[in-house]
């Protein structure tokens, strides 16, 4: 298994066959261009003490108890599904009954956050060329590294106000 060091110039989510992806793209630390491709499974969180009202929406969604309190230390319940469409489905219908929480997040951000990711990472797993960037990595572990490992050579700048 190969590794390599690169810099996260954006990321997004994409739903294929019902599934949800995460989709990174960035540049290595060698200057070539690369695209991760990584299955995720996005997730909101209900308080446990209510899913009584909502479980007849949670048919086809996994339910999951968790070790996390909201502010008031009640006991939460980790709601998730392969597809985000239905999980924001769910959420509209659930949040007429109960309150949700961090519903509101991406999966990218979701992913972000849960990897605690930054701009610096390393990408572990075999890659293969690919027609827009010069390097696709599908399912890779990637983790972290501290923002001093590399200087990424950039070439374009986007400032959005």
């Amino acid at each position: 298994m190969t590794s390599h060091k690169g810099y996260i110039v954006s990321i997004t989510q994409k739903t294929v066959e019902d599934k949800t992806y995460i989709q990174m793209f960035g540049r290595l630390e060698n200057g070539k261009s690369f695209a991760a491709i990584k299955e995720f499974m996005p997730y909101f969180f209900i308080r446990e003490s209510e899913l009584s009202k909502v479980k007849s929406l949670l048919g086809k969604f996994q339910t999951e108890k968790t070790s996390l309190v909201n502010f008031k230390s009640e006991k939460m319940l980790k709601i998730s599904s392969p597809n985000q469409s239905e999980l924001a489905k769910l959420r509209s219908a659930i949040h007429k009954k109960t309150d949700t929480y961090e519903a509101d997040l991406t999966p990218s951000m979701r992913f972000t956050i849960d990897n605690n990711l930054y701009c610096m990472v390393e990408i572990s797993g075999e890659s293969e060329p690919a027609e827009r960037v010069d390097l696709l990595f599908k399912g890779p572990k990637i983790k972290s590294i501290p923002s001093d490992s590399f200087k990424p050579k950039l070439k374009i700048l986007s400032i959005d106000i």
